[in-house]
């Protein structure tokens, strides 16, 4: 009876529930749409066309908040008593709040409009992981969820390396080609790699059923194959360290397989290292080659002799692991380990791991084991300095960063703060979007206040659940380490990079994290009042609901905005009425209100009908949807291109004059401003030249000659930079210019 009473509970507990069906479902969503969106990437800007074209990227992961919202609200008011999780839920309201404090007074209102959905779409994720929290069985299927899709995605990618298939940027170059995948970011790329490798040795150490062994084990030589080829060097860093803190967590015997089973993988990587990276390295020169003669690019069938003959050495590697992992986890139980090894030793591997790691770096950056390492990768080691371009750039950032958050210390600048601001305050003509770090882009974003909330909440929850684990406090325990290791590494990772402006890294992390939160199960407000507890409940109930509406109108506006744009650039192409395509930008426009990219396009189609007819009847709109762009977002450059388009069409030399000083004073680096402002003193130069005005022709002269020290004081400063530090944006004389100088005797 008691045995038959056991399978009943058994059964009972792993039976899922319609909620905890439809929170798999949603998530299952989730995973299946991120590869296609480019992981969600938030890369809206205020600096170039293409930075709108993630826009909607980004808005096809925060429409999943919607689904995510209703569900919270189901199952959240059929509570009966509050819990702490509830309260960690209800305090992490803070995490939306401090964007949409700064919705209208934002350094960019545009792009902090975007992140109060997107951290509307975070939040509703996180509160999803701790509602989904006591669900062994849901965890368990979400985990083989994400690493099936994740497997798709791994192999997907060899088909960028090997040719069969083509993606811009796919494929990069940096010390050998390397593998950047569906994020078209090398570390990127490799922060969910480190997330897929976590999840396999986990599952591959966990007491679970073979063949789910083996299915984990043969994607592991793809996975680490993956990451060697990303060439990541935060990766490198990163992987150690988050290996150092897997094996404290766990008994001797899985801190034996897992370093057993990444050693091997490995090392079977490397016997076919240097194969797939030559033919990377054969067809990313072949898409360079069709790119500069402007010939489409060429896609190889699988079954291509220079295609298939990876695909094959792949395979049988990957076939070779997985044979080694069903011996060793077919005897694996047969050998007592704890027999012969003291359980503190658990302690002793780990510092071990420590004294190898520097052990083996030290060998690698001392060239000795060049010989039989690949290439690329005893290259991408040589140049594992602090000296080098990329680290030296990321200290740049760092310290221009903290040059921008003095201007709004306490609260910040609201969302992308970096992206709207960093033009002024940068010390030499980089371009990022970005400021390569979670840290900065979040002290930018919220201040001293927000870093405080949001970074101390997740460093909060994380040491809870580290003190939890340790103690033995939770029940089922080992099923969480994995929702612990994934946040941690990409957190991590996200120190020196941004993979947290991928919607898909943040909703990932704040599940994990939310998942954690949701063990504390401590009963609170026992002896409030009932009444006080219902408005408390049915008050969040509200705010959930509210927060569905707001992300249901801002994803529709948002999508239809940007449709109505896209096809007002169509309709320019066809060479359709102005009216027609002005008519398809101001449907946008009614959808989203200061929208850059809108504003700038109808301030130039009627500035430019202005220019061609000298109607005036298009003077005032081009004026109109000017000064609304300059007031809508007065940092981005379409602003000033407006601003001083209108002033060349009017004539207006003390406003182009005016103009131009602002923009050499807000983009200090940007060499176009300093040459438009030259030339357009020159062409004035020259008319008083021809009226022998003396008086006028020398305040010309002399103006170009502030222009000129402003040149000569910011070059200097590029002078002091390492020569290990290159720059795309050219900040040199043209040699029209030159000529110009040269003429004037200046």
């Amino acid at each position: 009876m008691a045995s038959k009473h056991n399978r009943i509970q058994q059964t009972k507990n792993n039976v899922m529930t319609s909620w905890e069906w439809l929170a798999f479902l949603l998530f299952a969503v989730f995973m299946v749409i991120w590869p296609f969106q480019y992981g969600f990437f938030n890369g809206a800007g205020l600096h170039s066309d293409s930075q709108f074209y993630f826009e909607d990227k980004t808005y096809y992961g925060i429409m999943l908040g919607i689904p995510a919202l209703i569900l919270i609200v189901g199952k959240f008011i059929r509570i009966g008593s509050w819990e702490k999780r509830h309260f960690i839920a209800l305090v992490g309201l803070v995490f939306p709040i401090q964007y949409l404090l700064h919705y209208y007074t934002a350094e960019s209102v545009y792009l902090n409009r975007i992140m109060v959905h997107n951290t509307i779409f975070i939040y509703s994720f996180f509160v999803i992981g701790i509602l989904v929290s006591g669900s062994i069985h849901t965890l368990k299927r979400i985990m083989h969820l994400y690493f099936g899709i994740g497997s798709i995605v791994v192999l997907f990618s060899f088909t960028y390396l090997f040719g069969n298939n083509y993606r811009l940027d796919a494929l990069a170059y940096s010390d050998g080609v390397r593998l950047t995948s569906i994020f078209t970011y090398a570390n990127g790329y490799a922060a969910f790699l480190l997330t897929m490798l976590l999840t396999a040795v986990y599952q591959l150490t966990s007491e679970t059923r073979r063949s789910i062994q083996l299915a984990y084990g043969s994607m592991l030589v793809p996975i680490v194959a993956s990451l060697m080829l990303t060439l990541s060097r935060s990766a490198m860093l990163v992987l150690p360290i988050i290996a150092i803190v897997a094996l404290l967590l766990v008994n001797i015997r899985r801190q034996l397989l897992i370093l057993i089973y990444v050693t091997l993988a490995f090392l079977l990587s490397l016997t076919i290292q240097s194969m797939l990276s030559e033919k990377g390295l054969v067809v990313y020169n072949q898409i360079q080659a069709s790119i500069s003669s402007d010939q489409p690019i060429n896609v190889v069938s699988f079954f291509a002799e220079s295609s298939i003959t990876g695909w094959l050495s792949l395979t049988v590697v990957s076939l070779m692991m997985t044979l080694l992992v069903y011996l060793i986890s077919k005897y694996n139980a047969r050998i007592n380990i704890e027999r012969f090894i003291a359980n503190y030793f658990r302690l002793v591997l780990p510092l071990l791991l420590i004294v190898l790691s520097i052990i083996i770096f030290t060998i690698l950056k001392s060239g000795f084991l060049n010989p039989v390492l690949p290439k690329q990768i005893s290259d991408r080691i040589e140049n594992f300095t602090l000296n080098t371009h990329s680290v030296l750039e990321r200290f740049t950032f760092y310290k221009d960063s903290l040059s921008i958050w003095g201007e709004n210390k306490w609260f910040g600048g609201g969302g992308k703060t970096w992206e709207a601001l960093y033009d002024k305050y940068q010390t030499y003509p980089y371009i990022s979007s970005q400021p390569h770090s979670y840290i900065f882009d979040l002290l930018l974003d919220t201040g001293i206040i927000g870093i405080v909330l949001i970074g101390g909440g997740l460093i909060y929850i994380l040491v809870c659940f580290i003190i939890q684990y340790s103690k033995q406090q939770l029940a089922d325990s080992e099923y969480y380490l994995l929702y612990f290791l994934i946040p941690s590494s990409v957190l991590l990772h996200s120190v020196i990079d941004f993979e947290m402006s991928f919607g898909f890294f943040s909703a990932l992390v704040f599940f994990c994290i939310g998942v954690l939160a949701g063990r504390q199960t401590s009963p609170i407000w026992i002896k409030a009042r009932p009444a006080l507890r219902s408005r408390v409940q049915y008050g969040l109930i509200v705010i959930w609901g509210i927060m569905a509406i707001v992300l249901l109108i801002g994803t529709t506006n948002a999508f239809s905005a940007h449709g109505h744009y896209t096809s007002s650039i169509q309709m320019i192409q066809e060479q359709r009425p102005l009216n027609e395509v002005n008519e398809e930008l101001k449907k946008g426009l009614d959808r989203v209100n200061g929208h850059p990219y809108i504003l700038y396009r109808l301030a130039k189609n009627y500035m430019d009908a202005y220019t061609q007819t000298k109607d005036e009847q298009y003077l005032n709109p081009a004026k109109k949807y000017t000064n609304d762009l300059m007031e809508a977002e007065p940092h981005s450059t379409g602003a000033i291109k407006a601003r001083y388009h209108l002033a060349l069409a009017t004539q207006d030399q003390v406003q182009t004059s005016h103009v131009l000083s602002e923009a050499i004073n807000n983009y200090p680096y940007e060499i176009s401003y300093y040459e438009q402002s030259i030339q357009e003193h020159y062409q004035q130069w020259i008319s008083y030249v021809a009226s022998s005005d003396k008086s006028n022709q020398l305040s010309e002269e002399e103006a170009i000659r502030e222009i000129v020290a402003i040149f000569d004081e910011r070059a200097q400063e590029l002078t002091k930079l390492s020569d290990k530090i290159g720059y795309i944006r050219r900040f040199v004389w043209s040699d029209e210019i030159k000529g110009i100088l040269s003429q004037l005797k200046i």
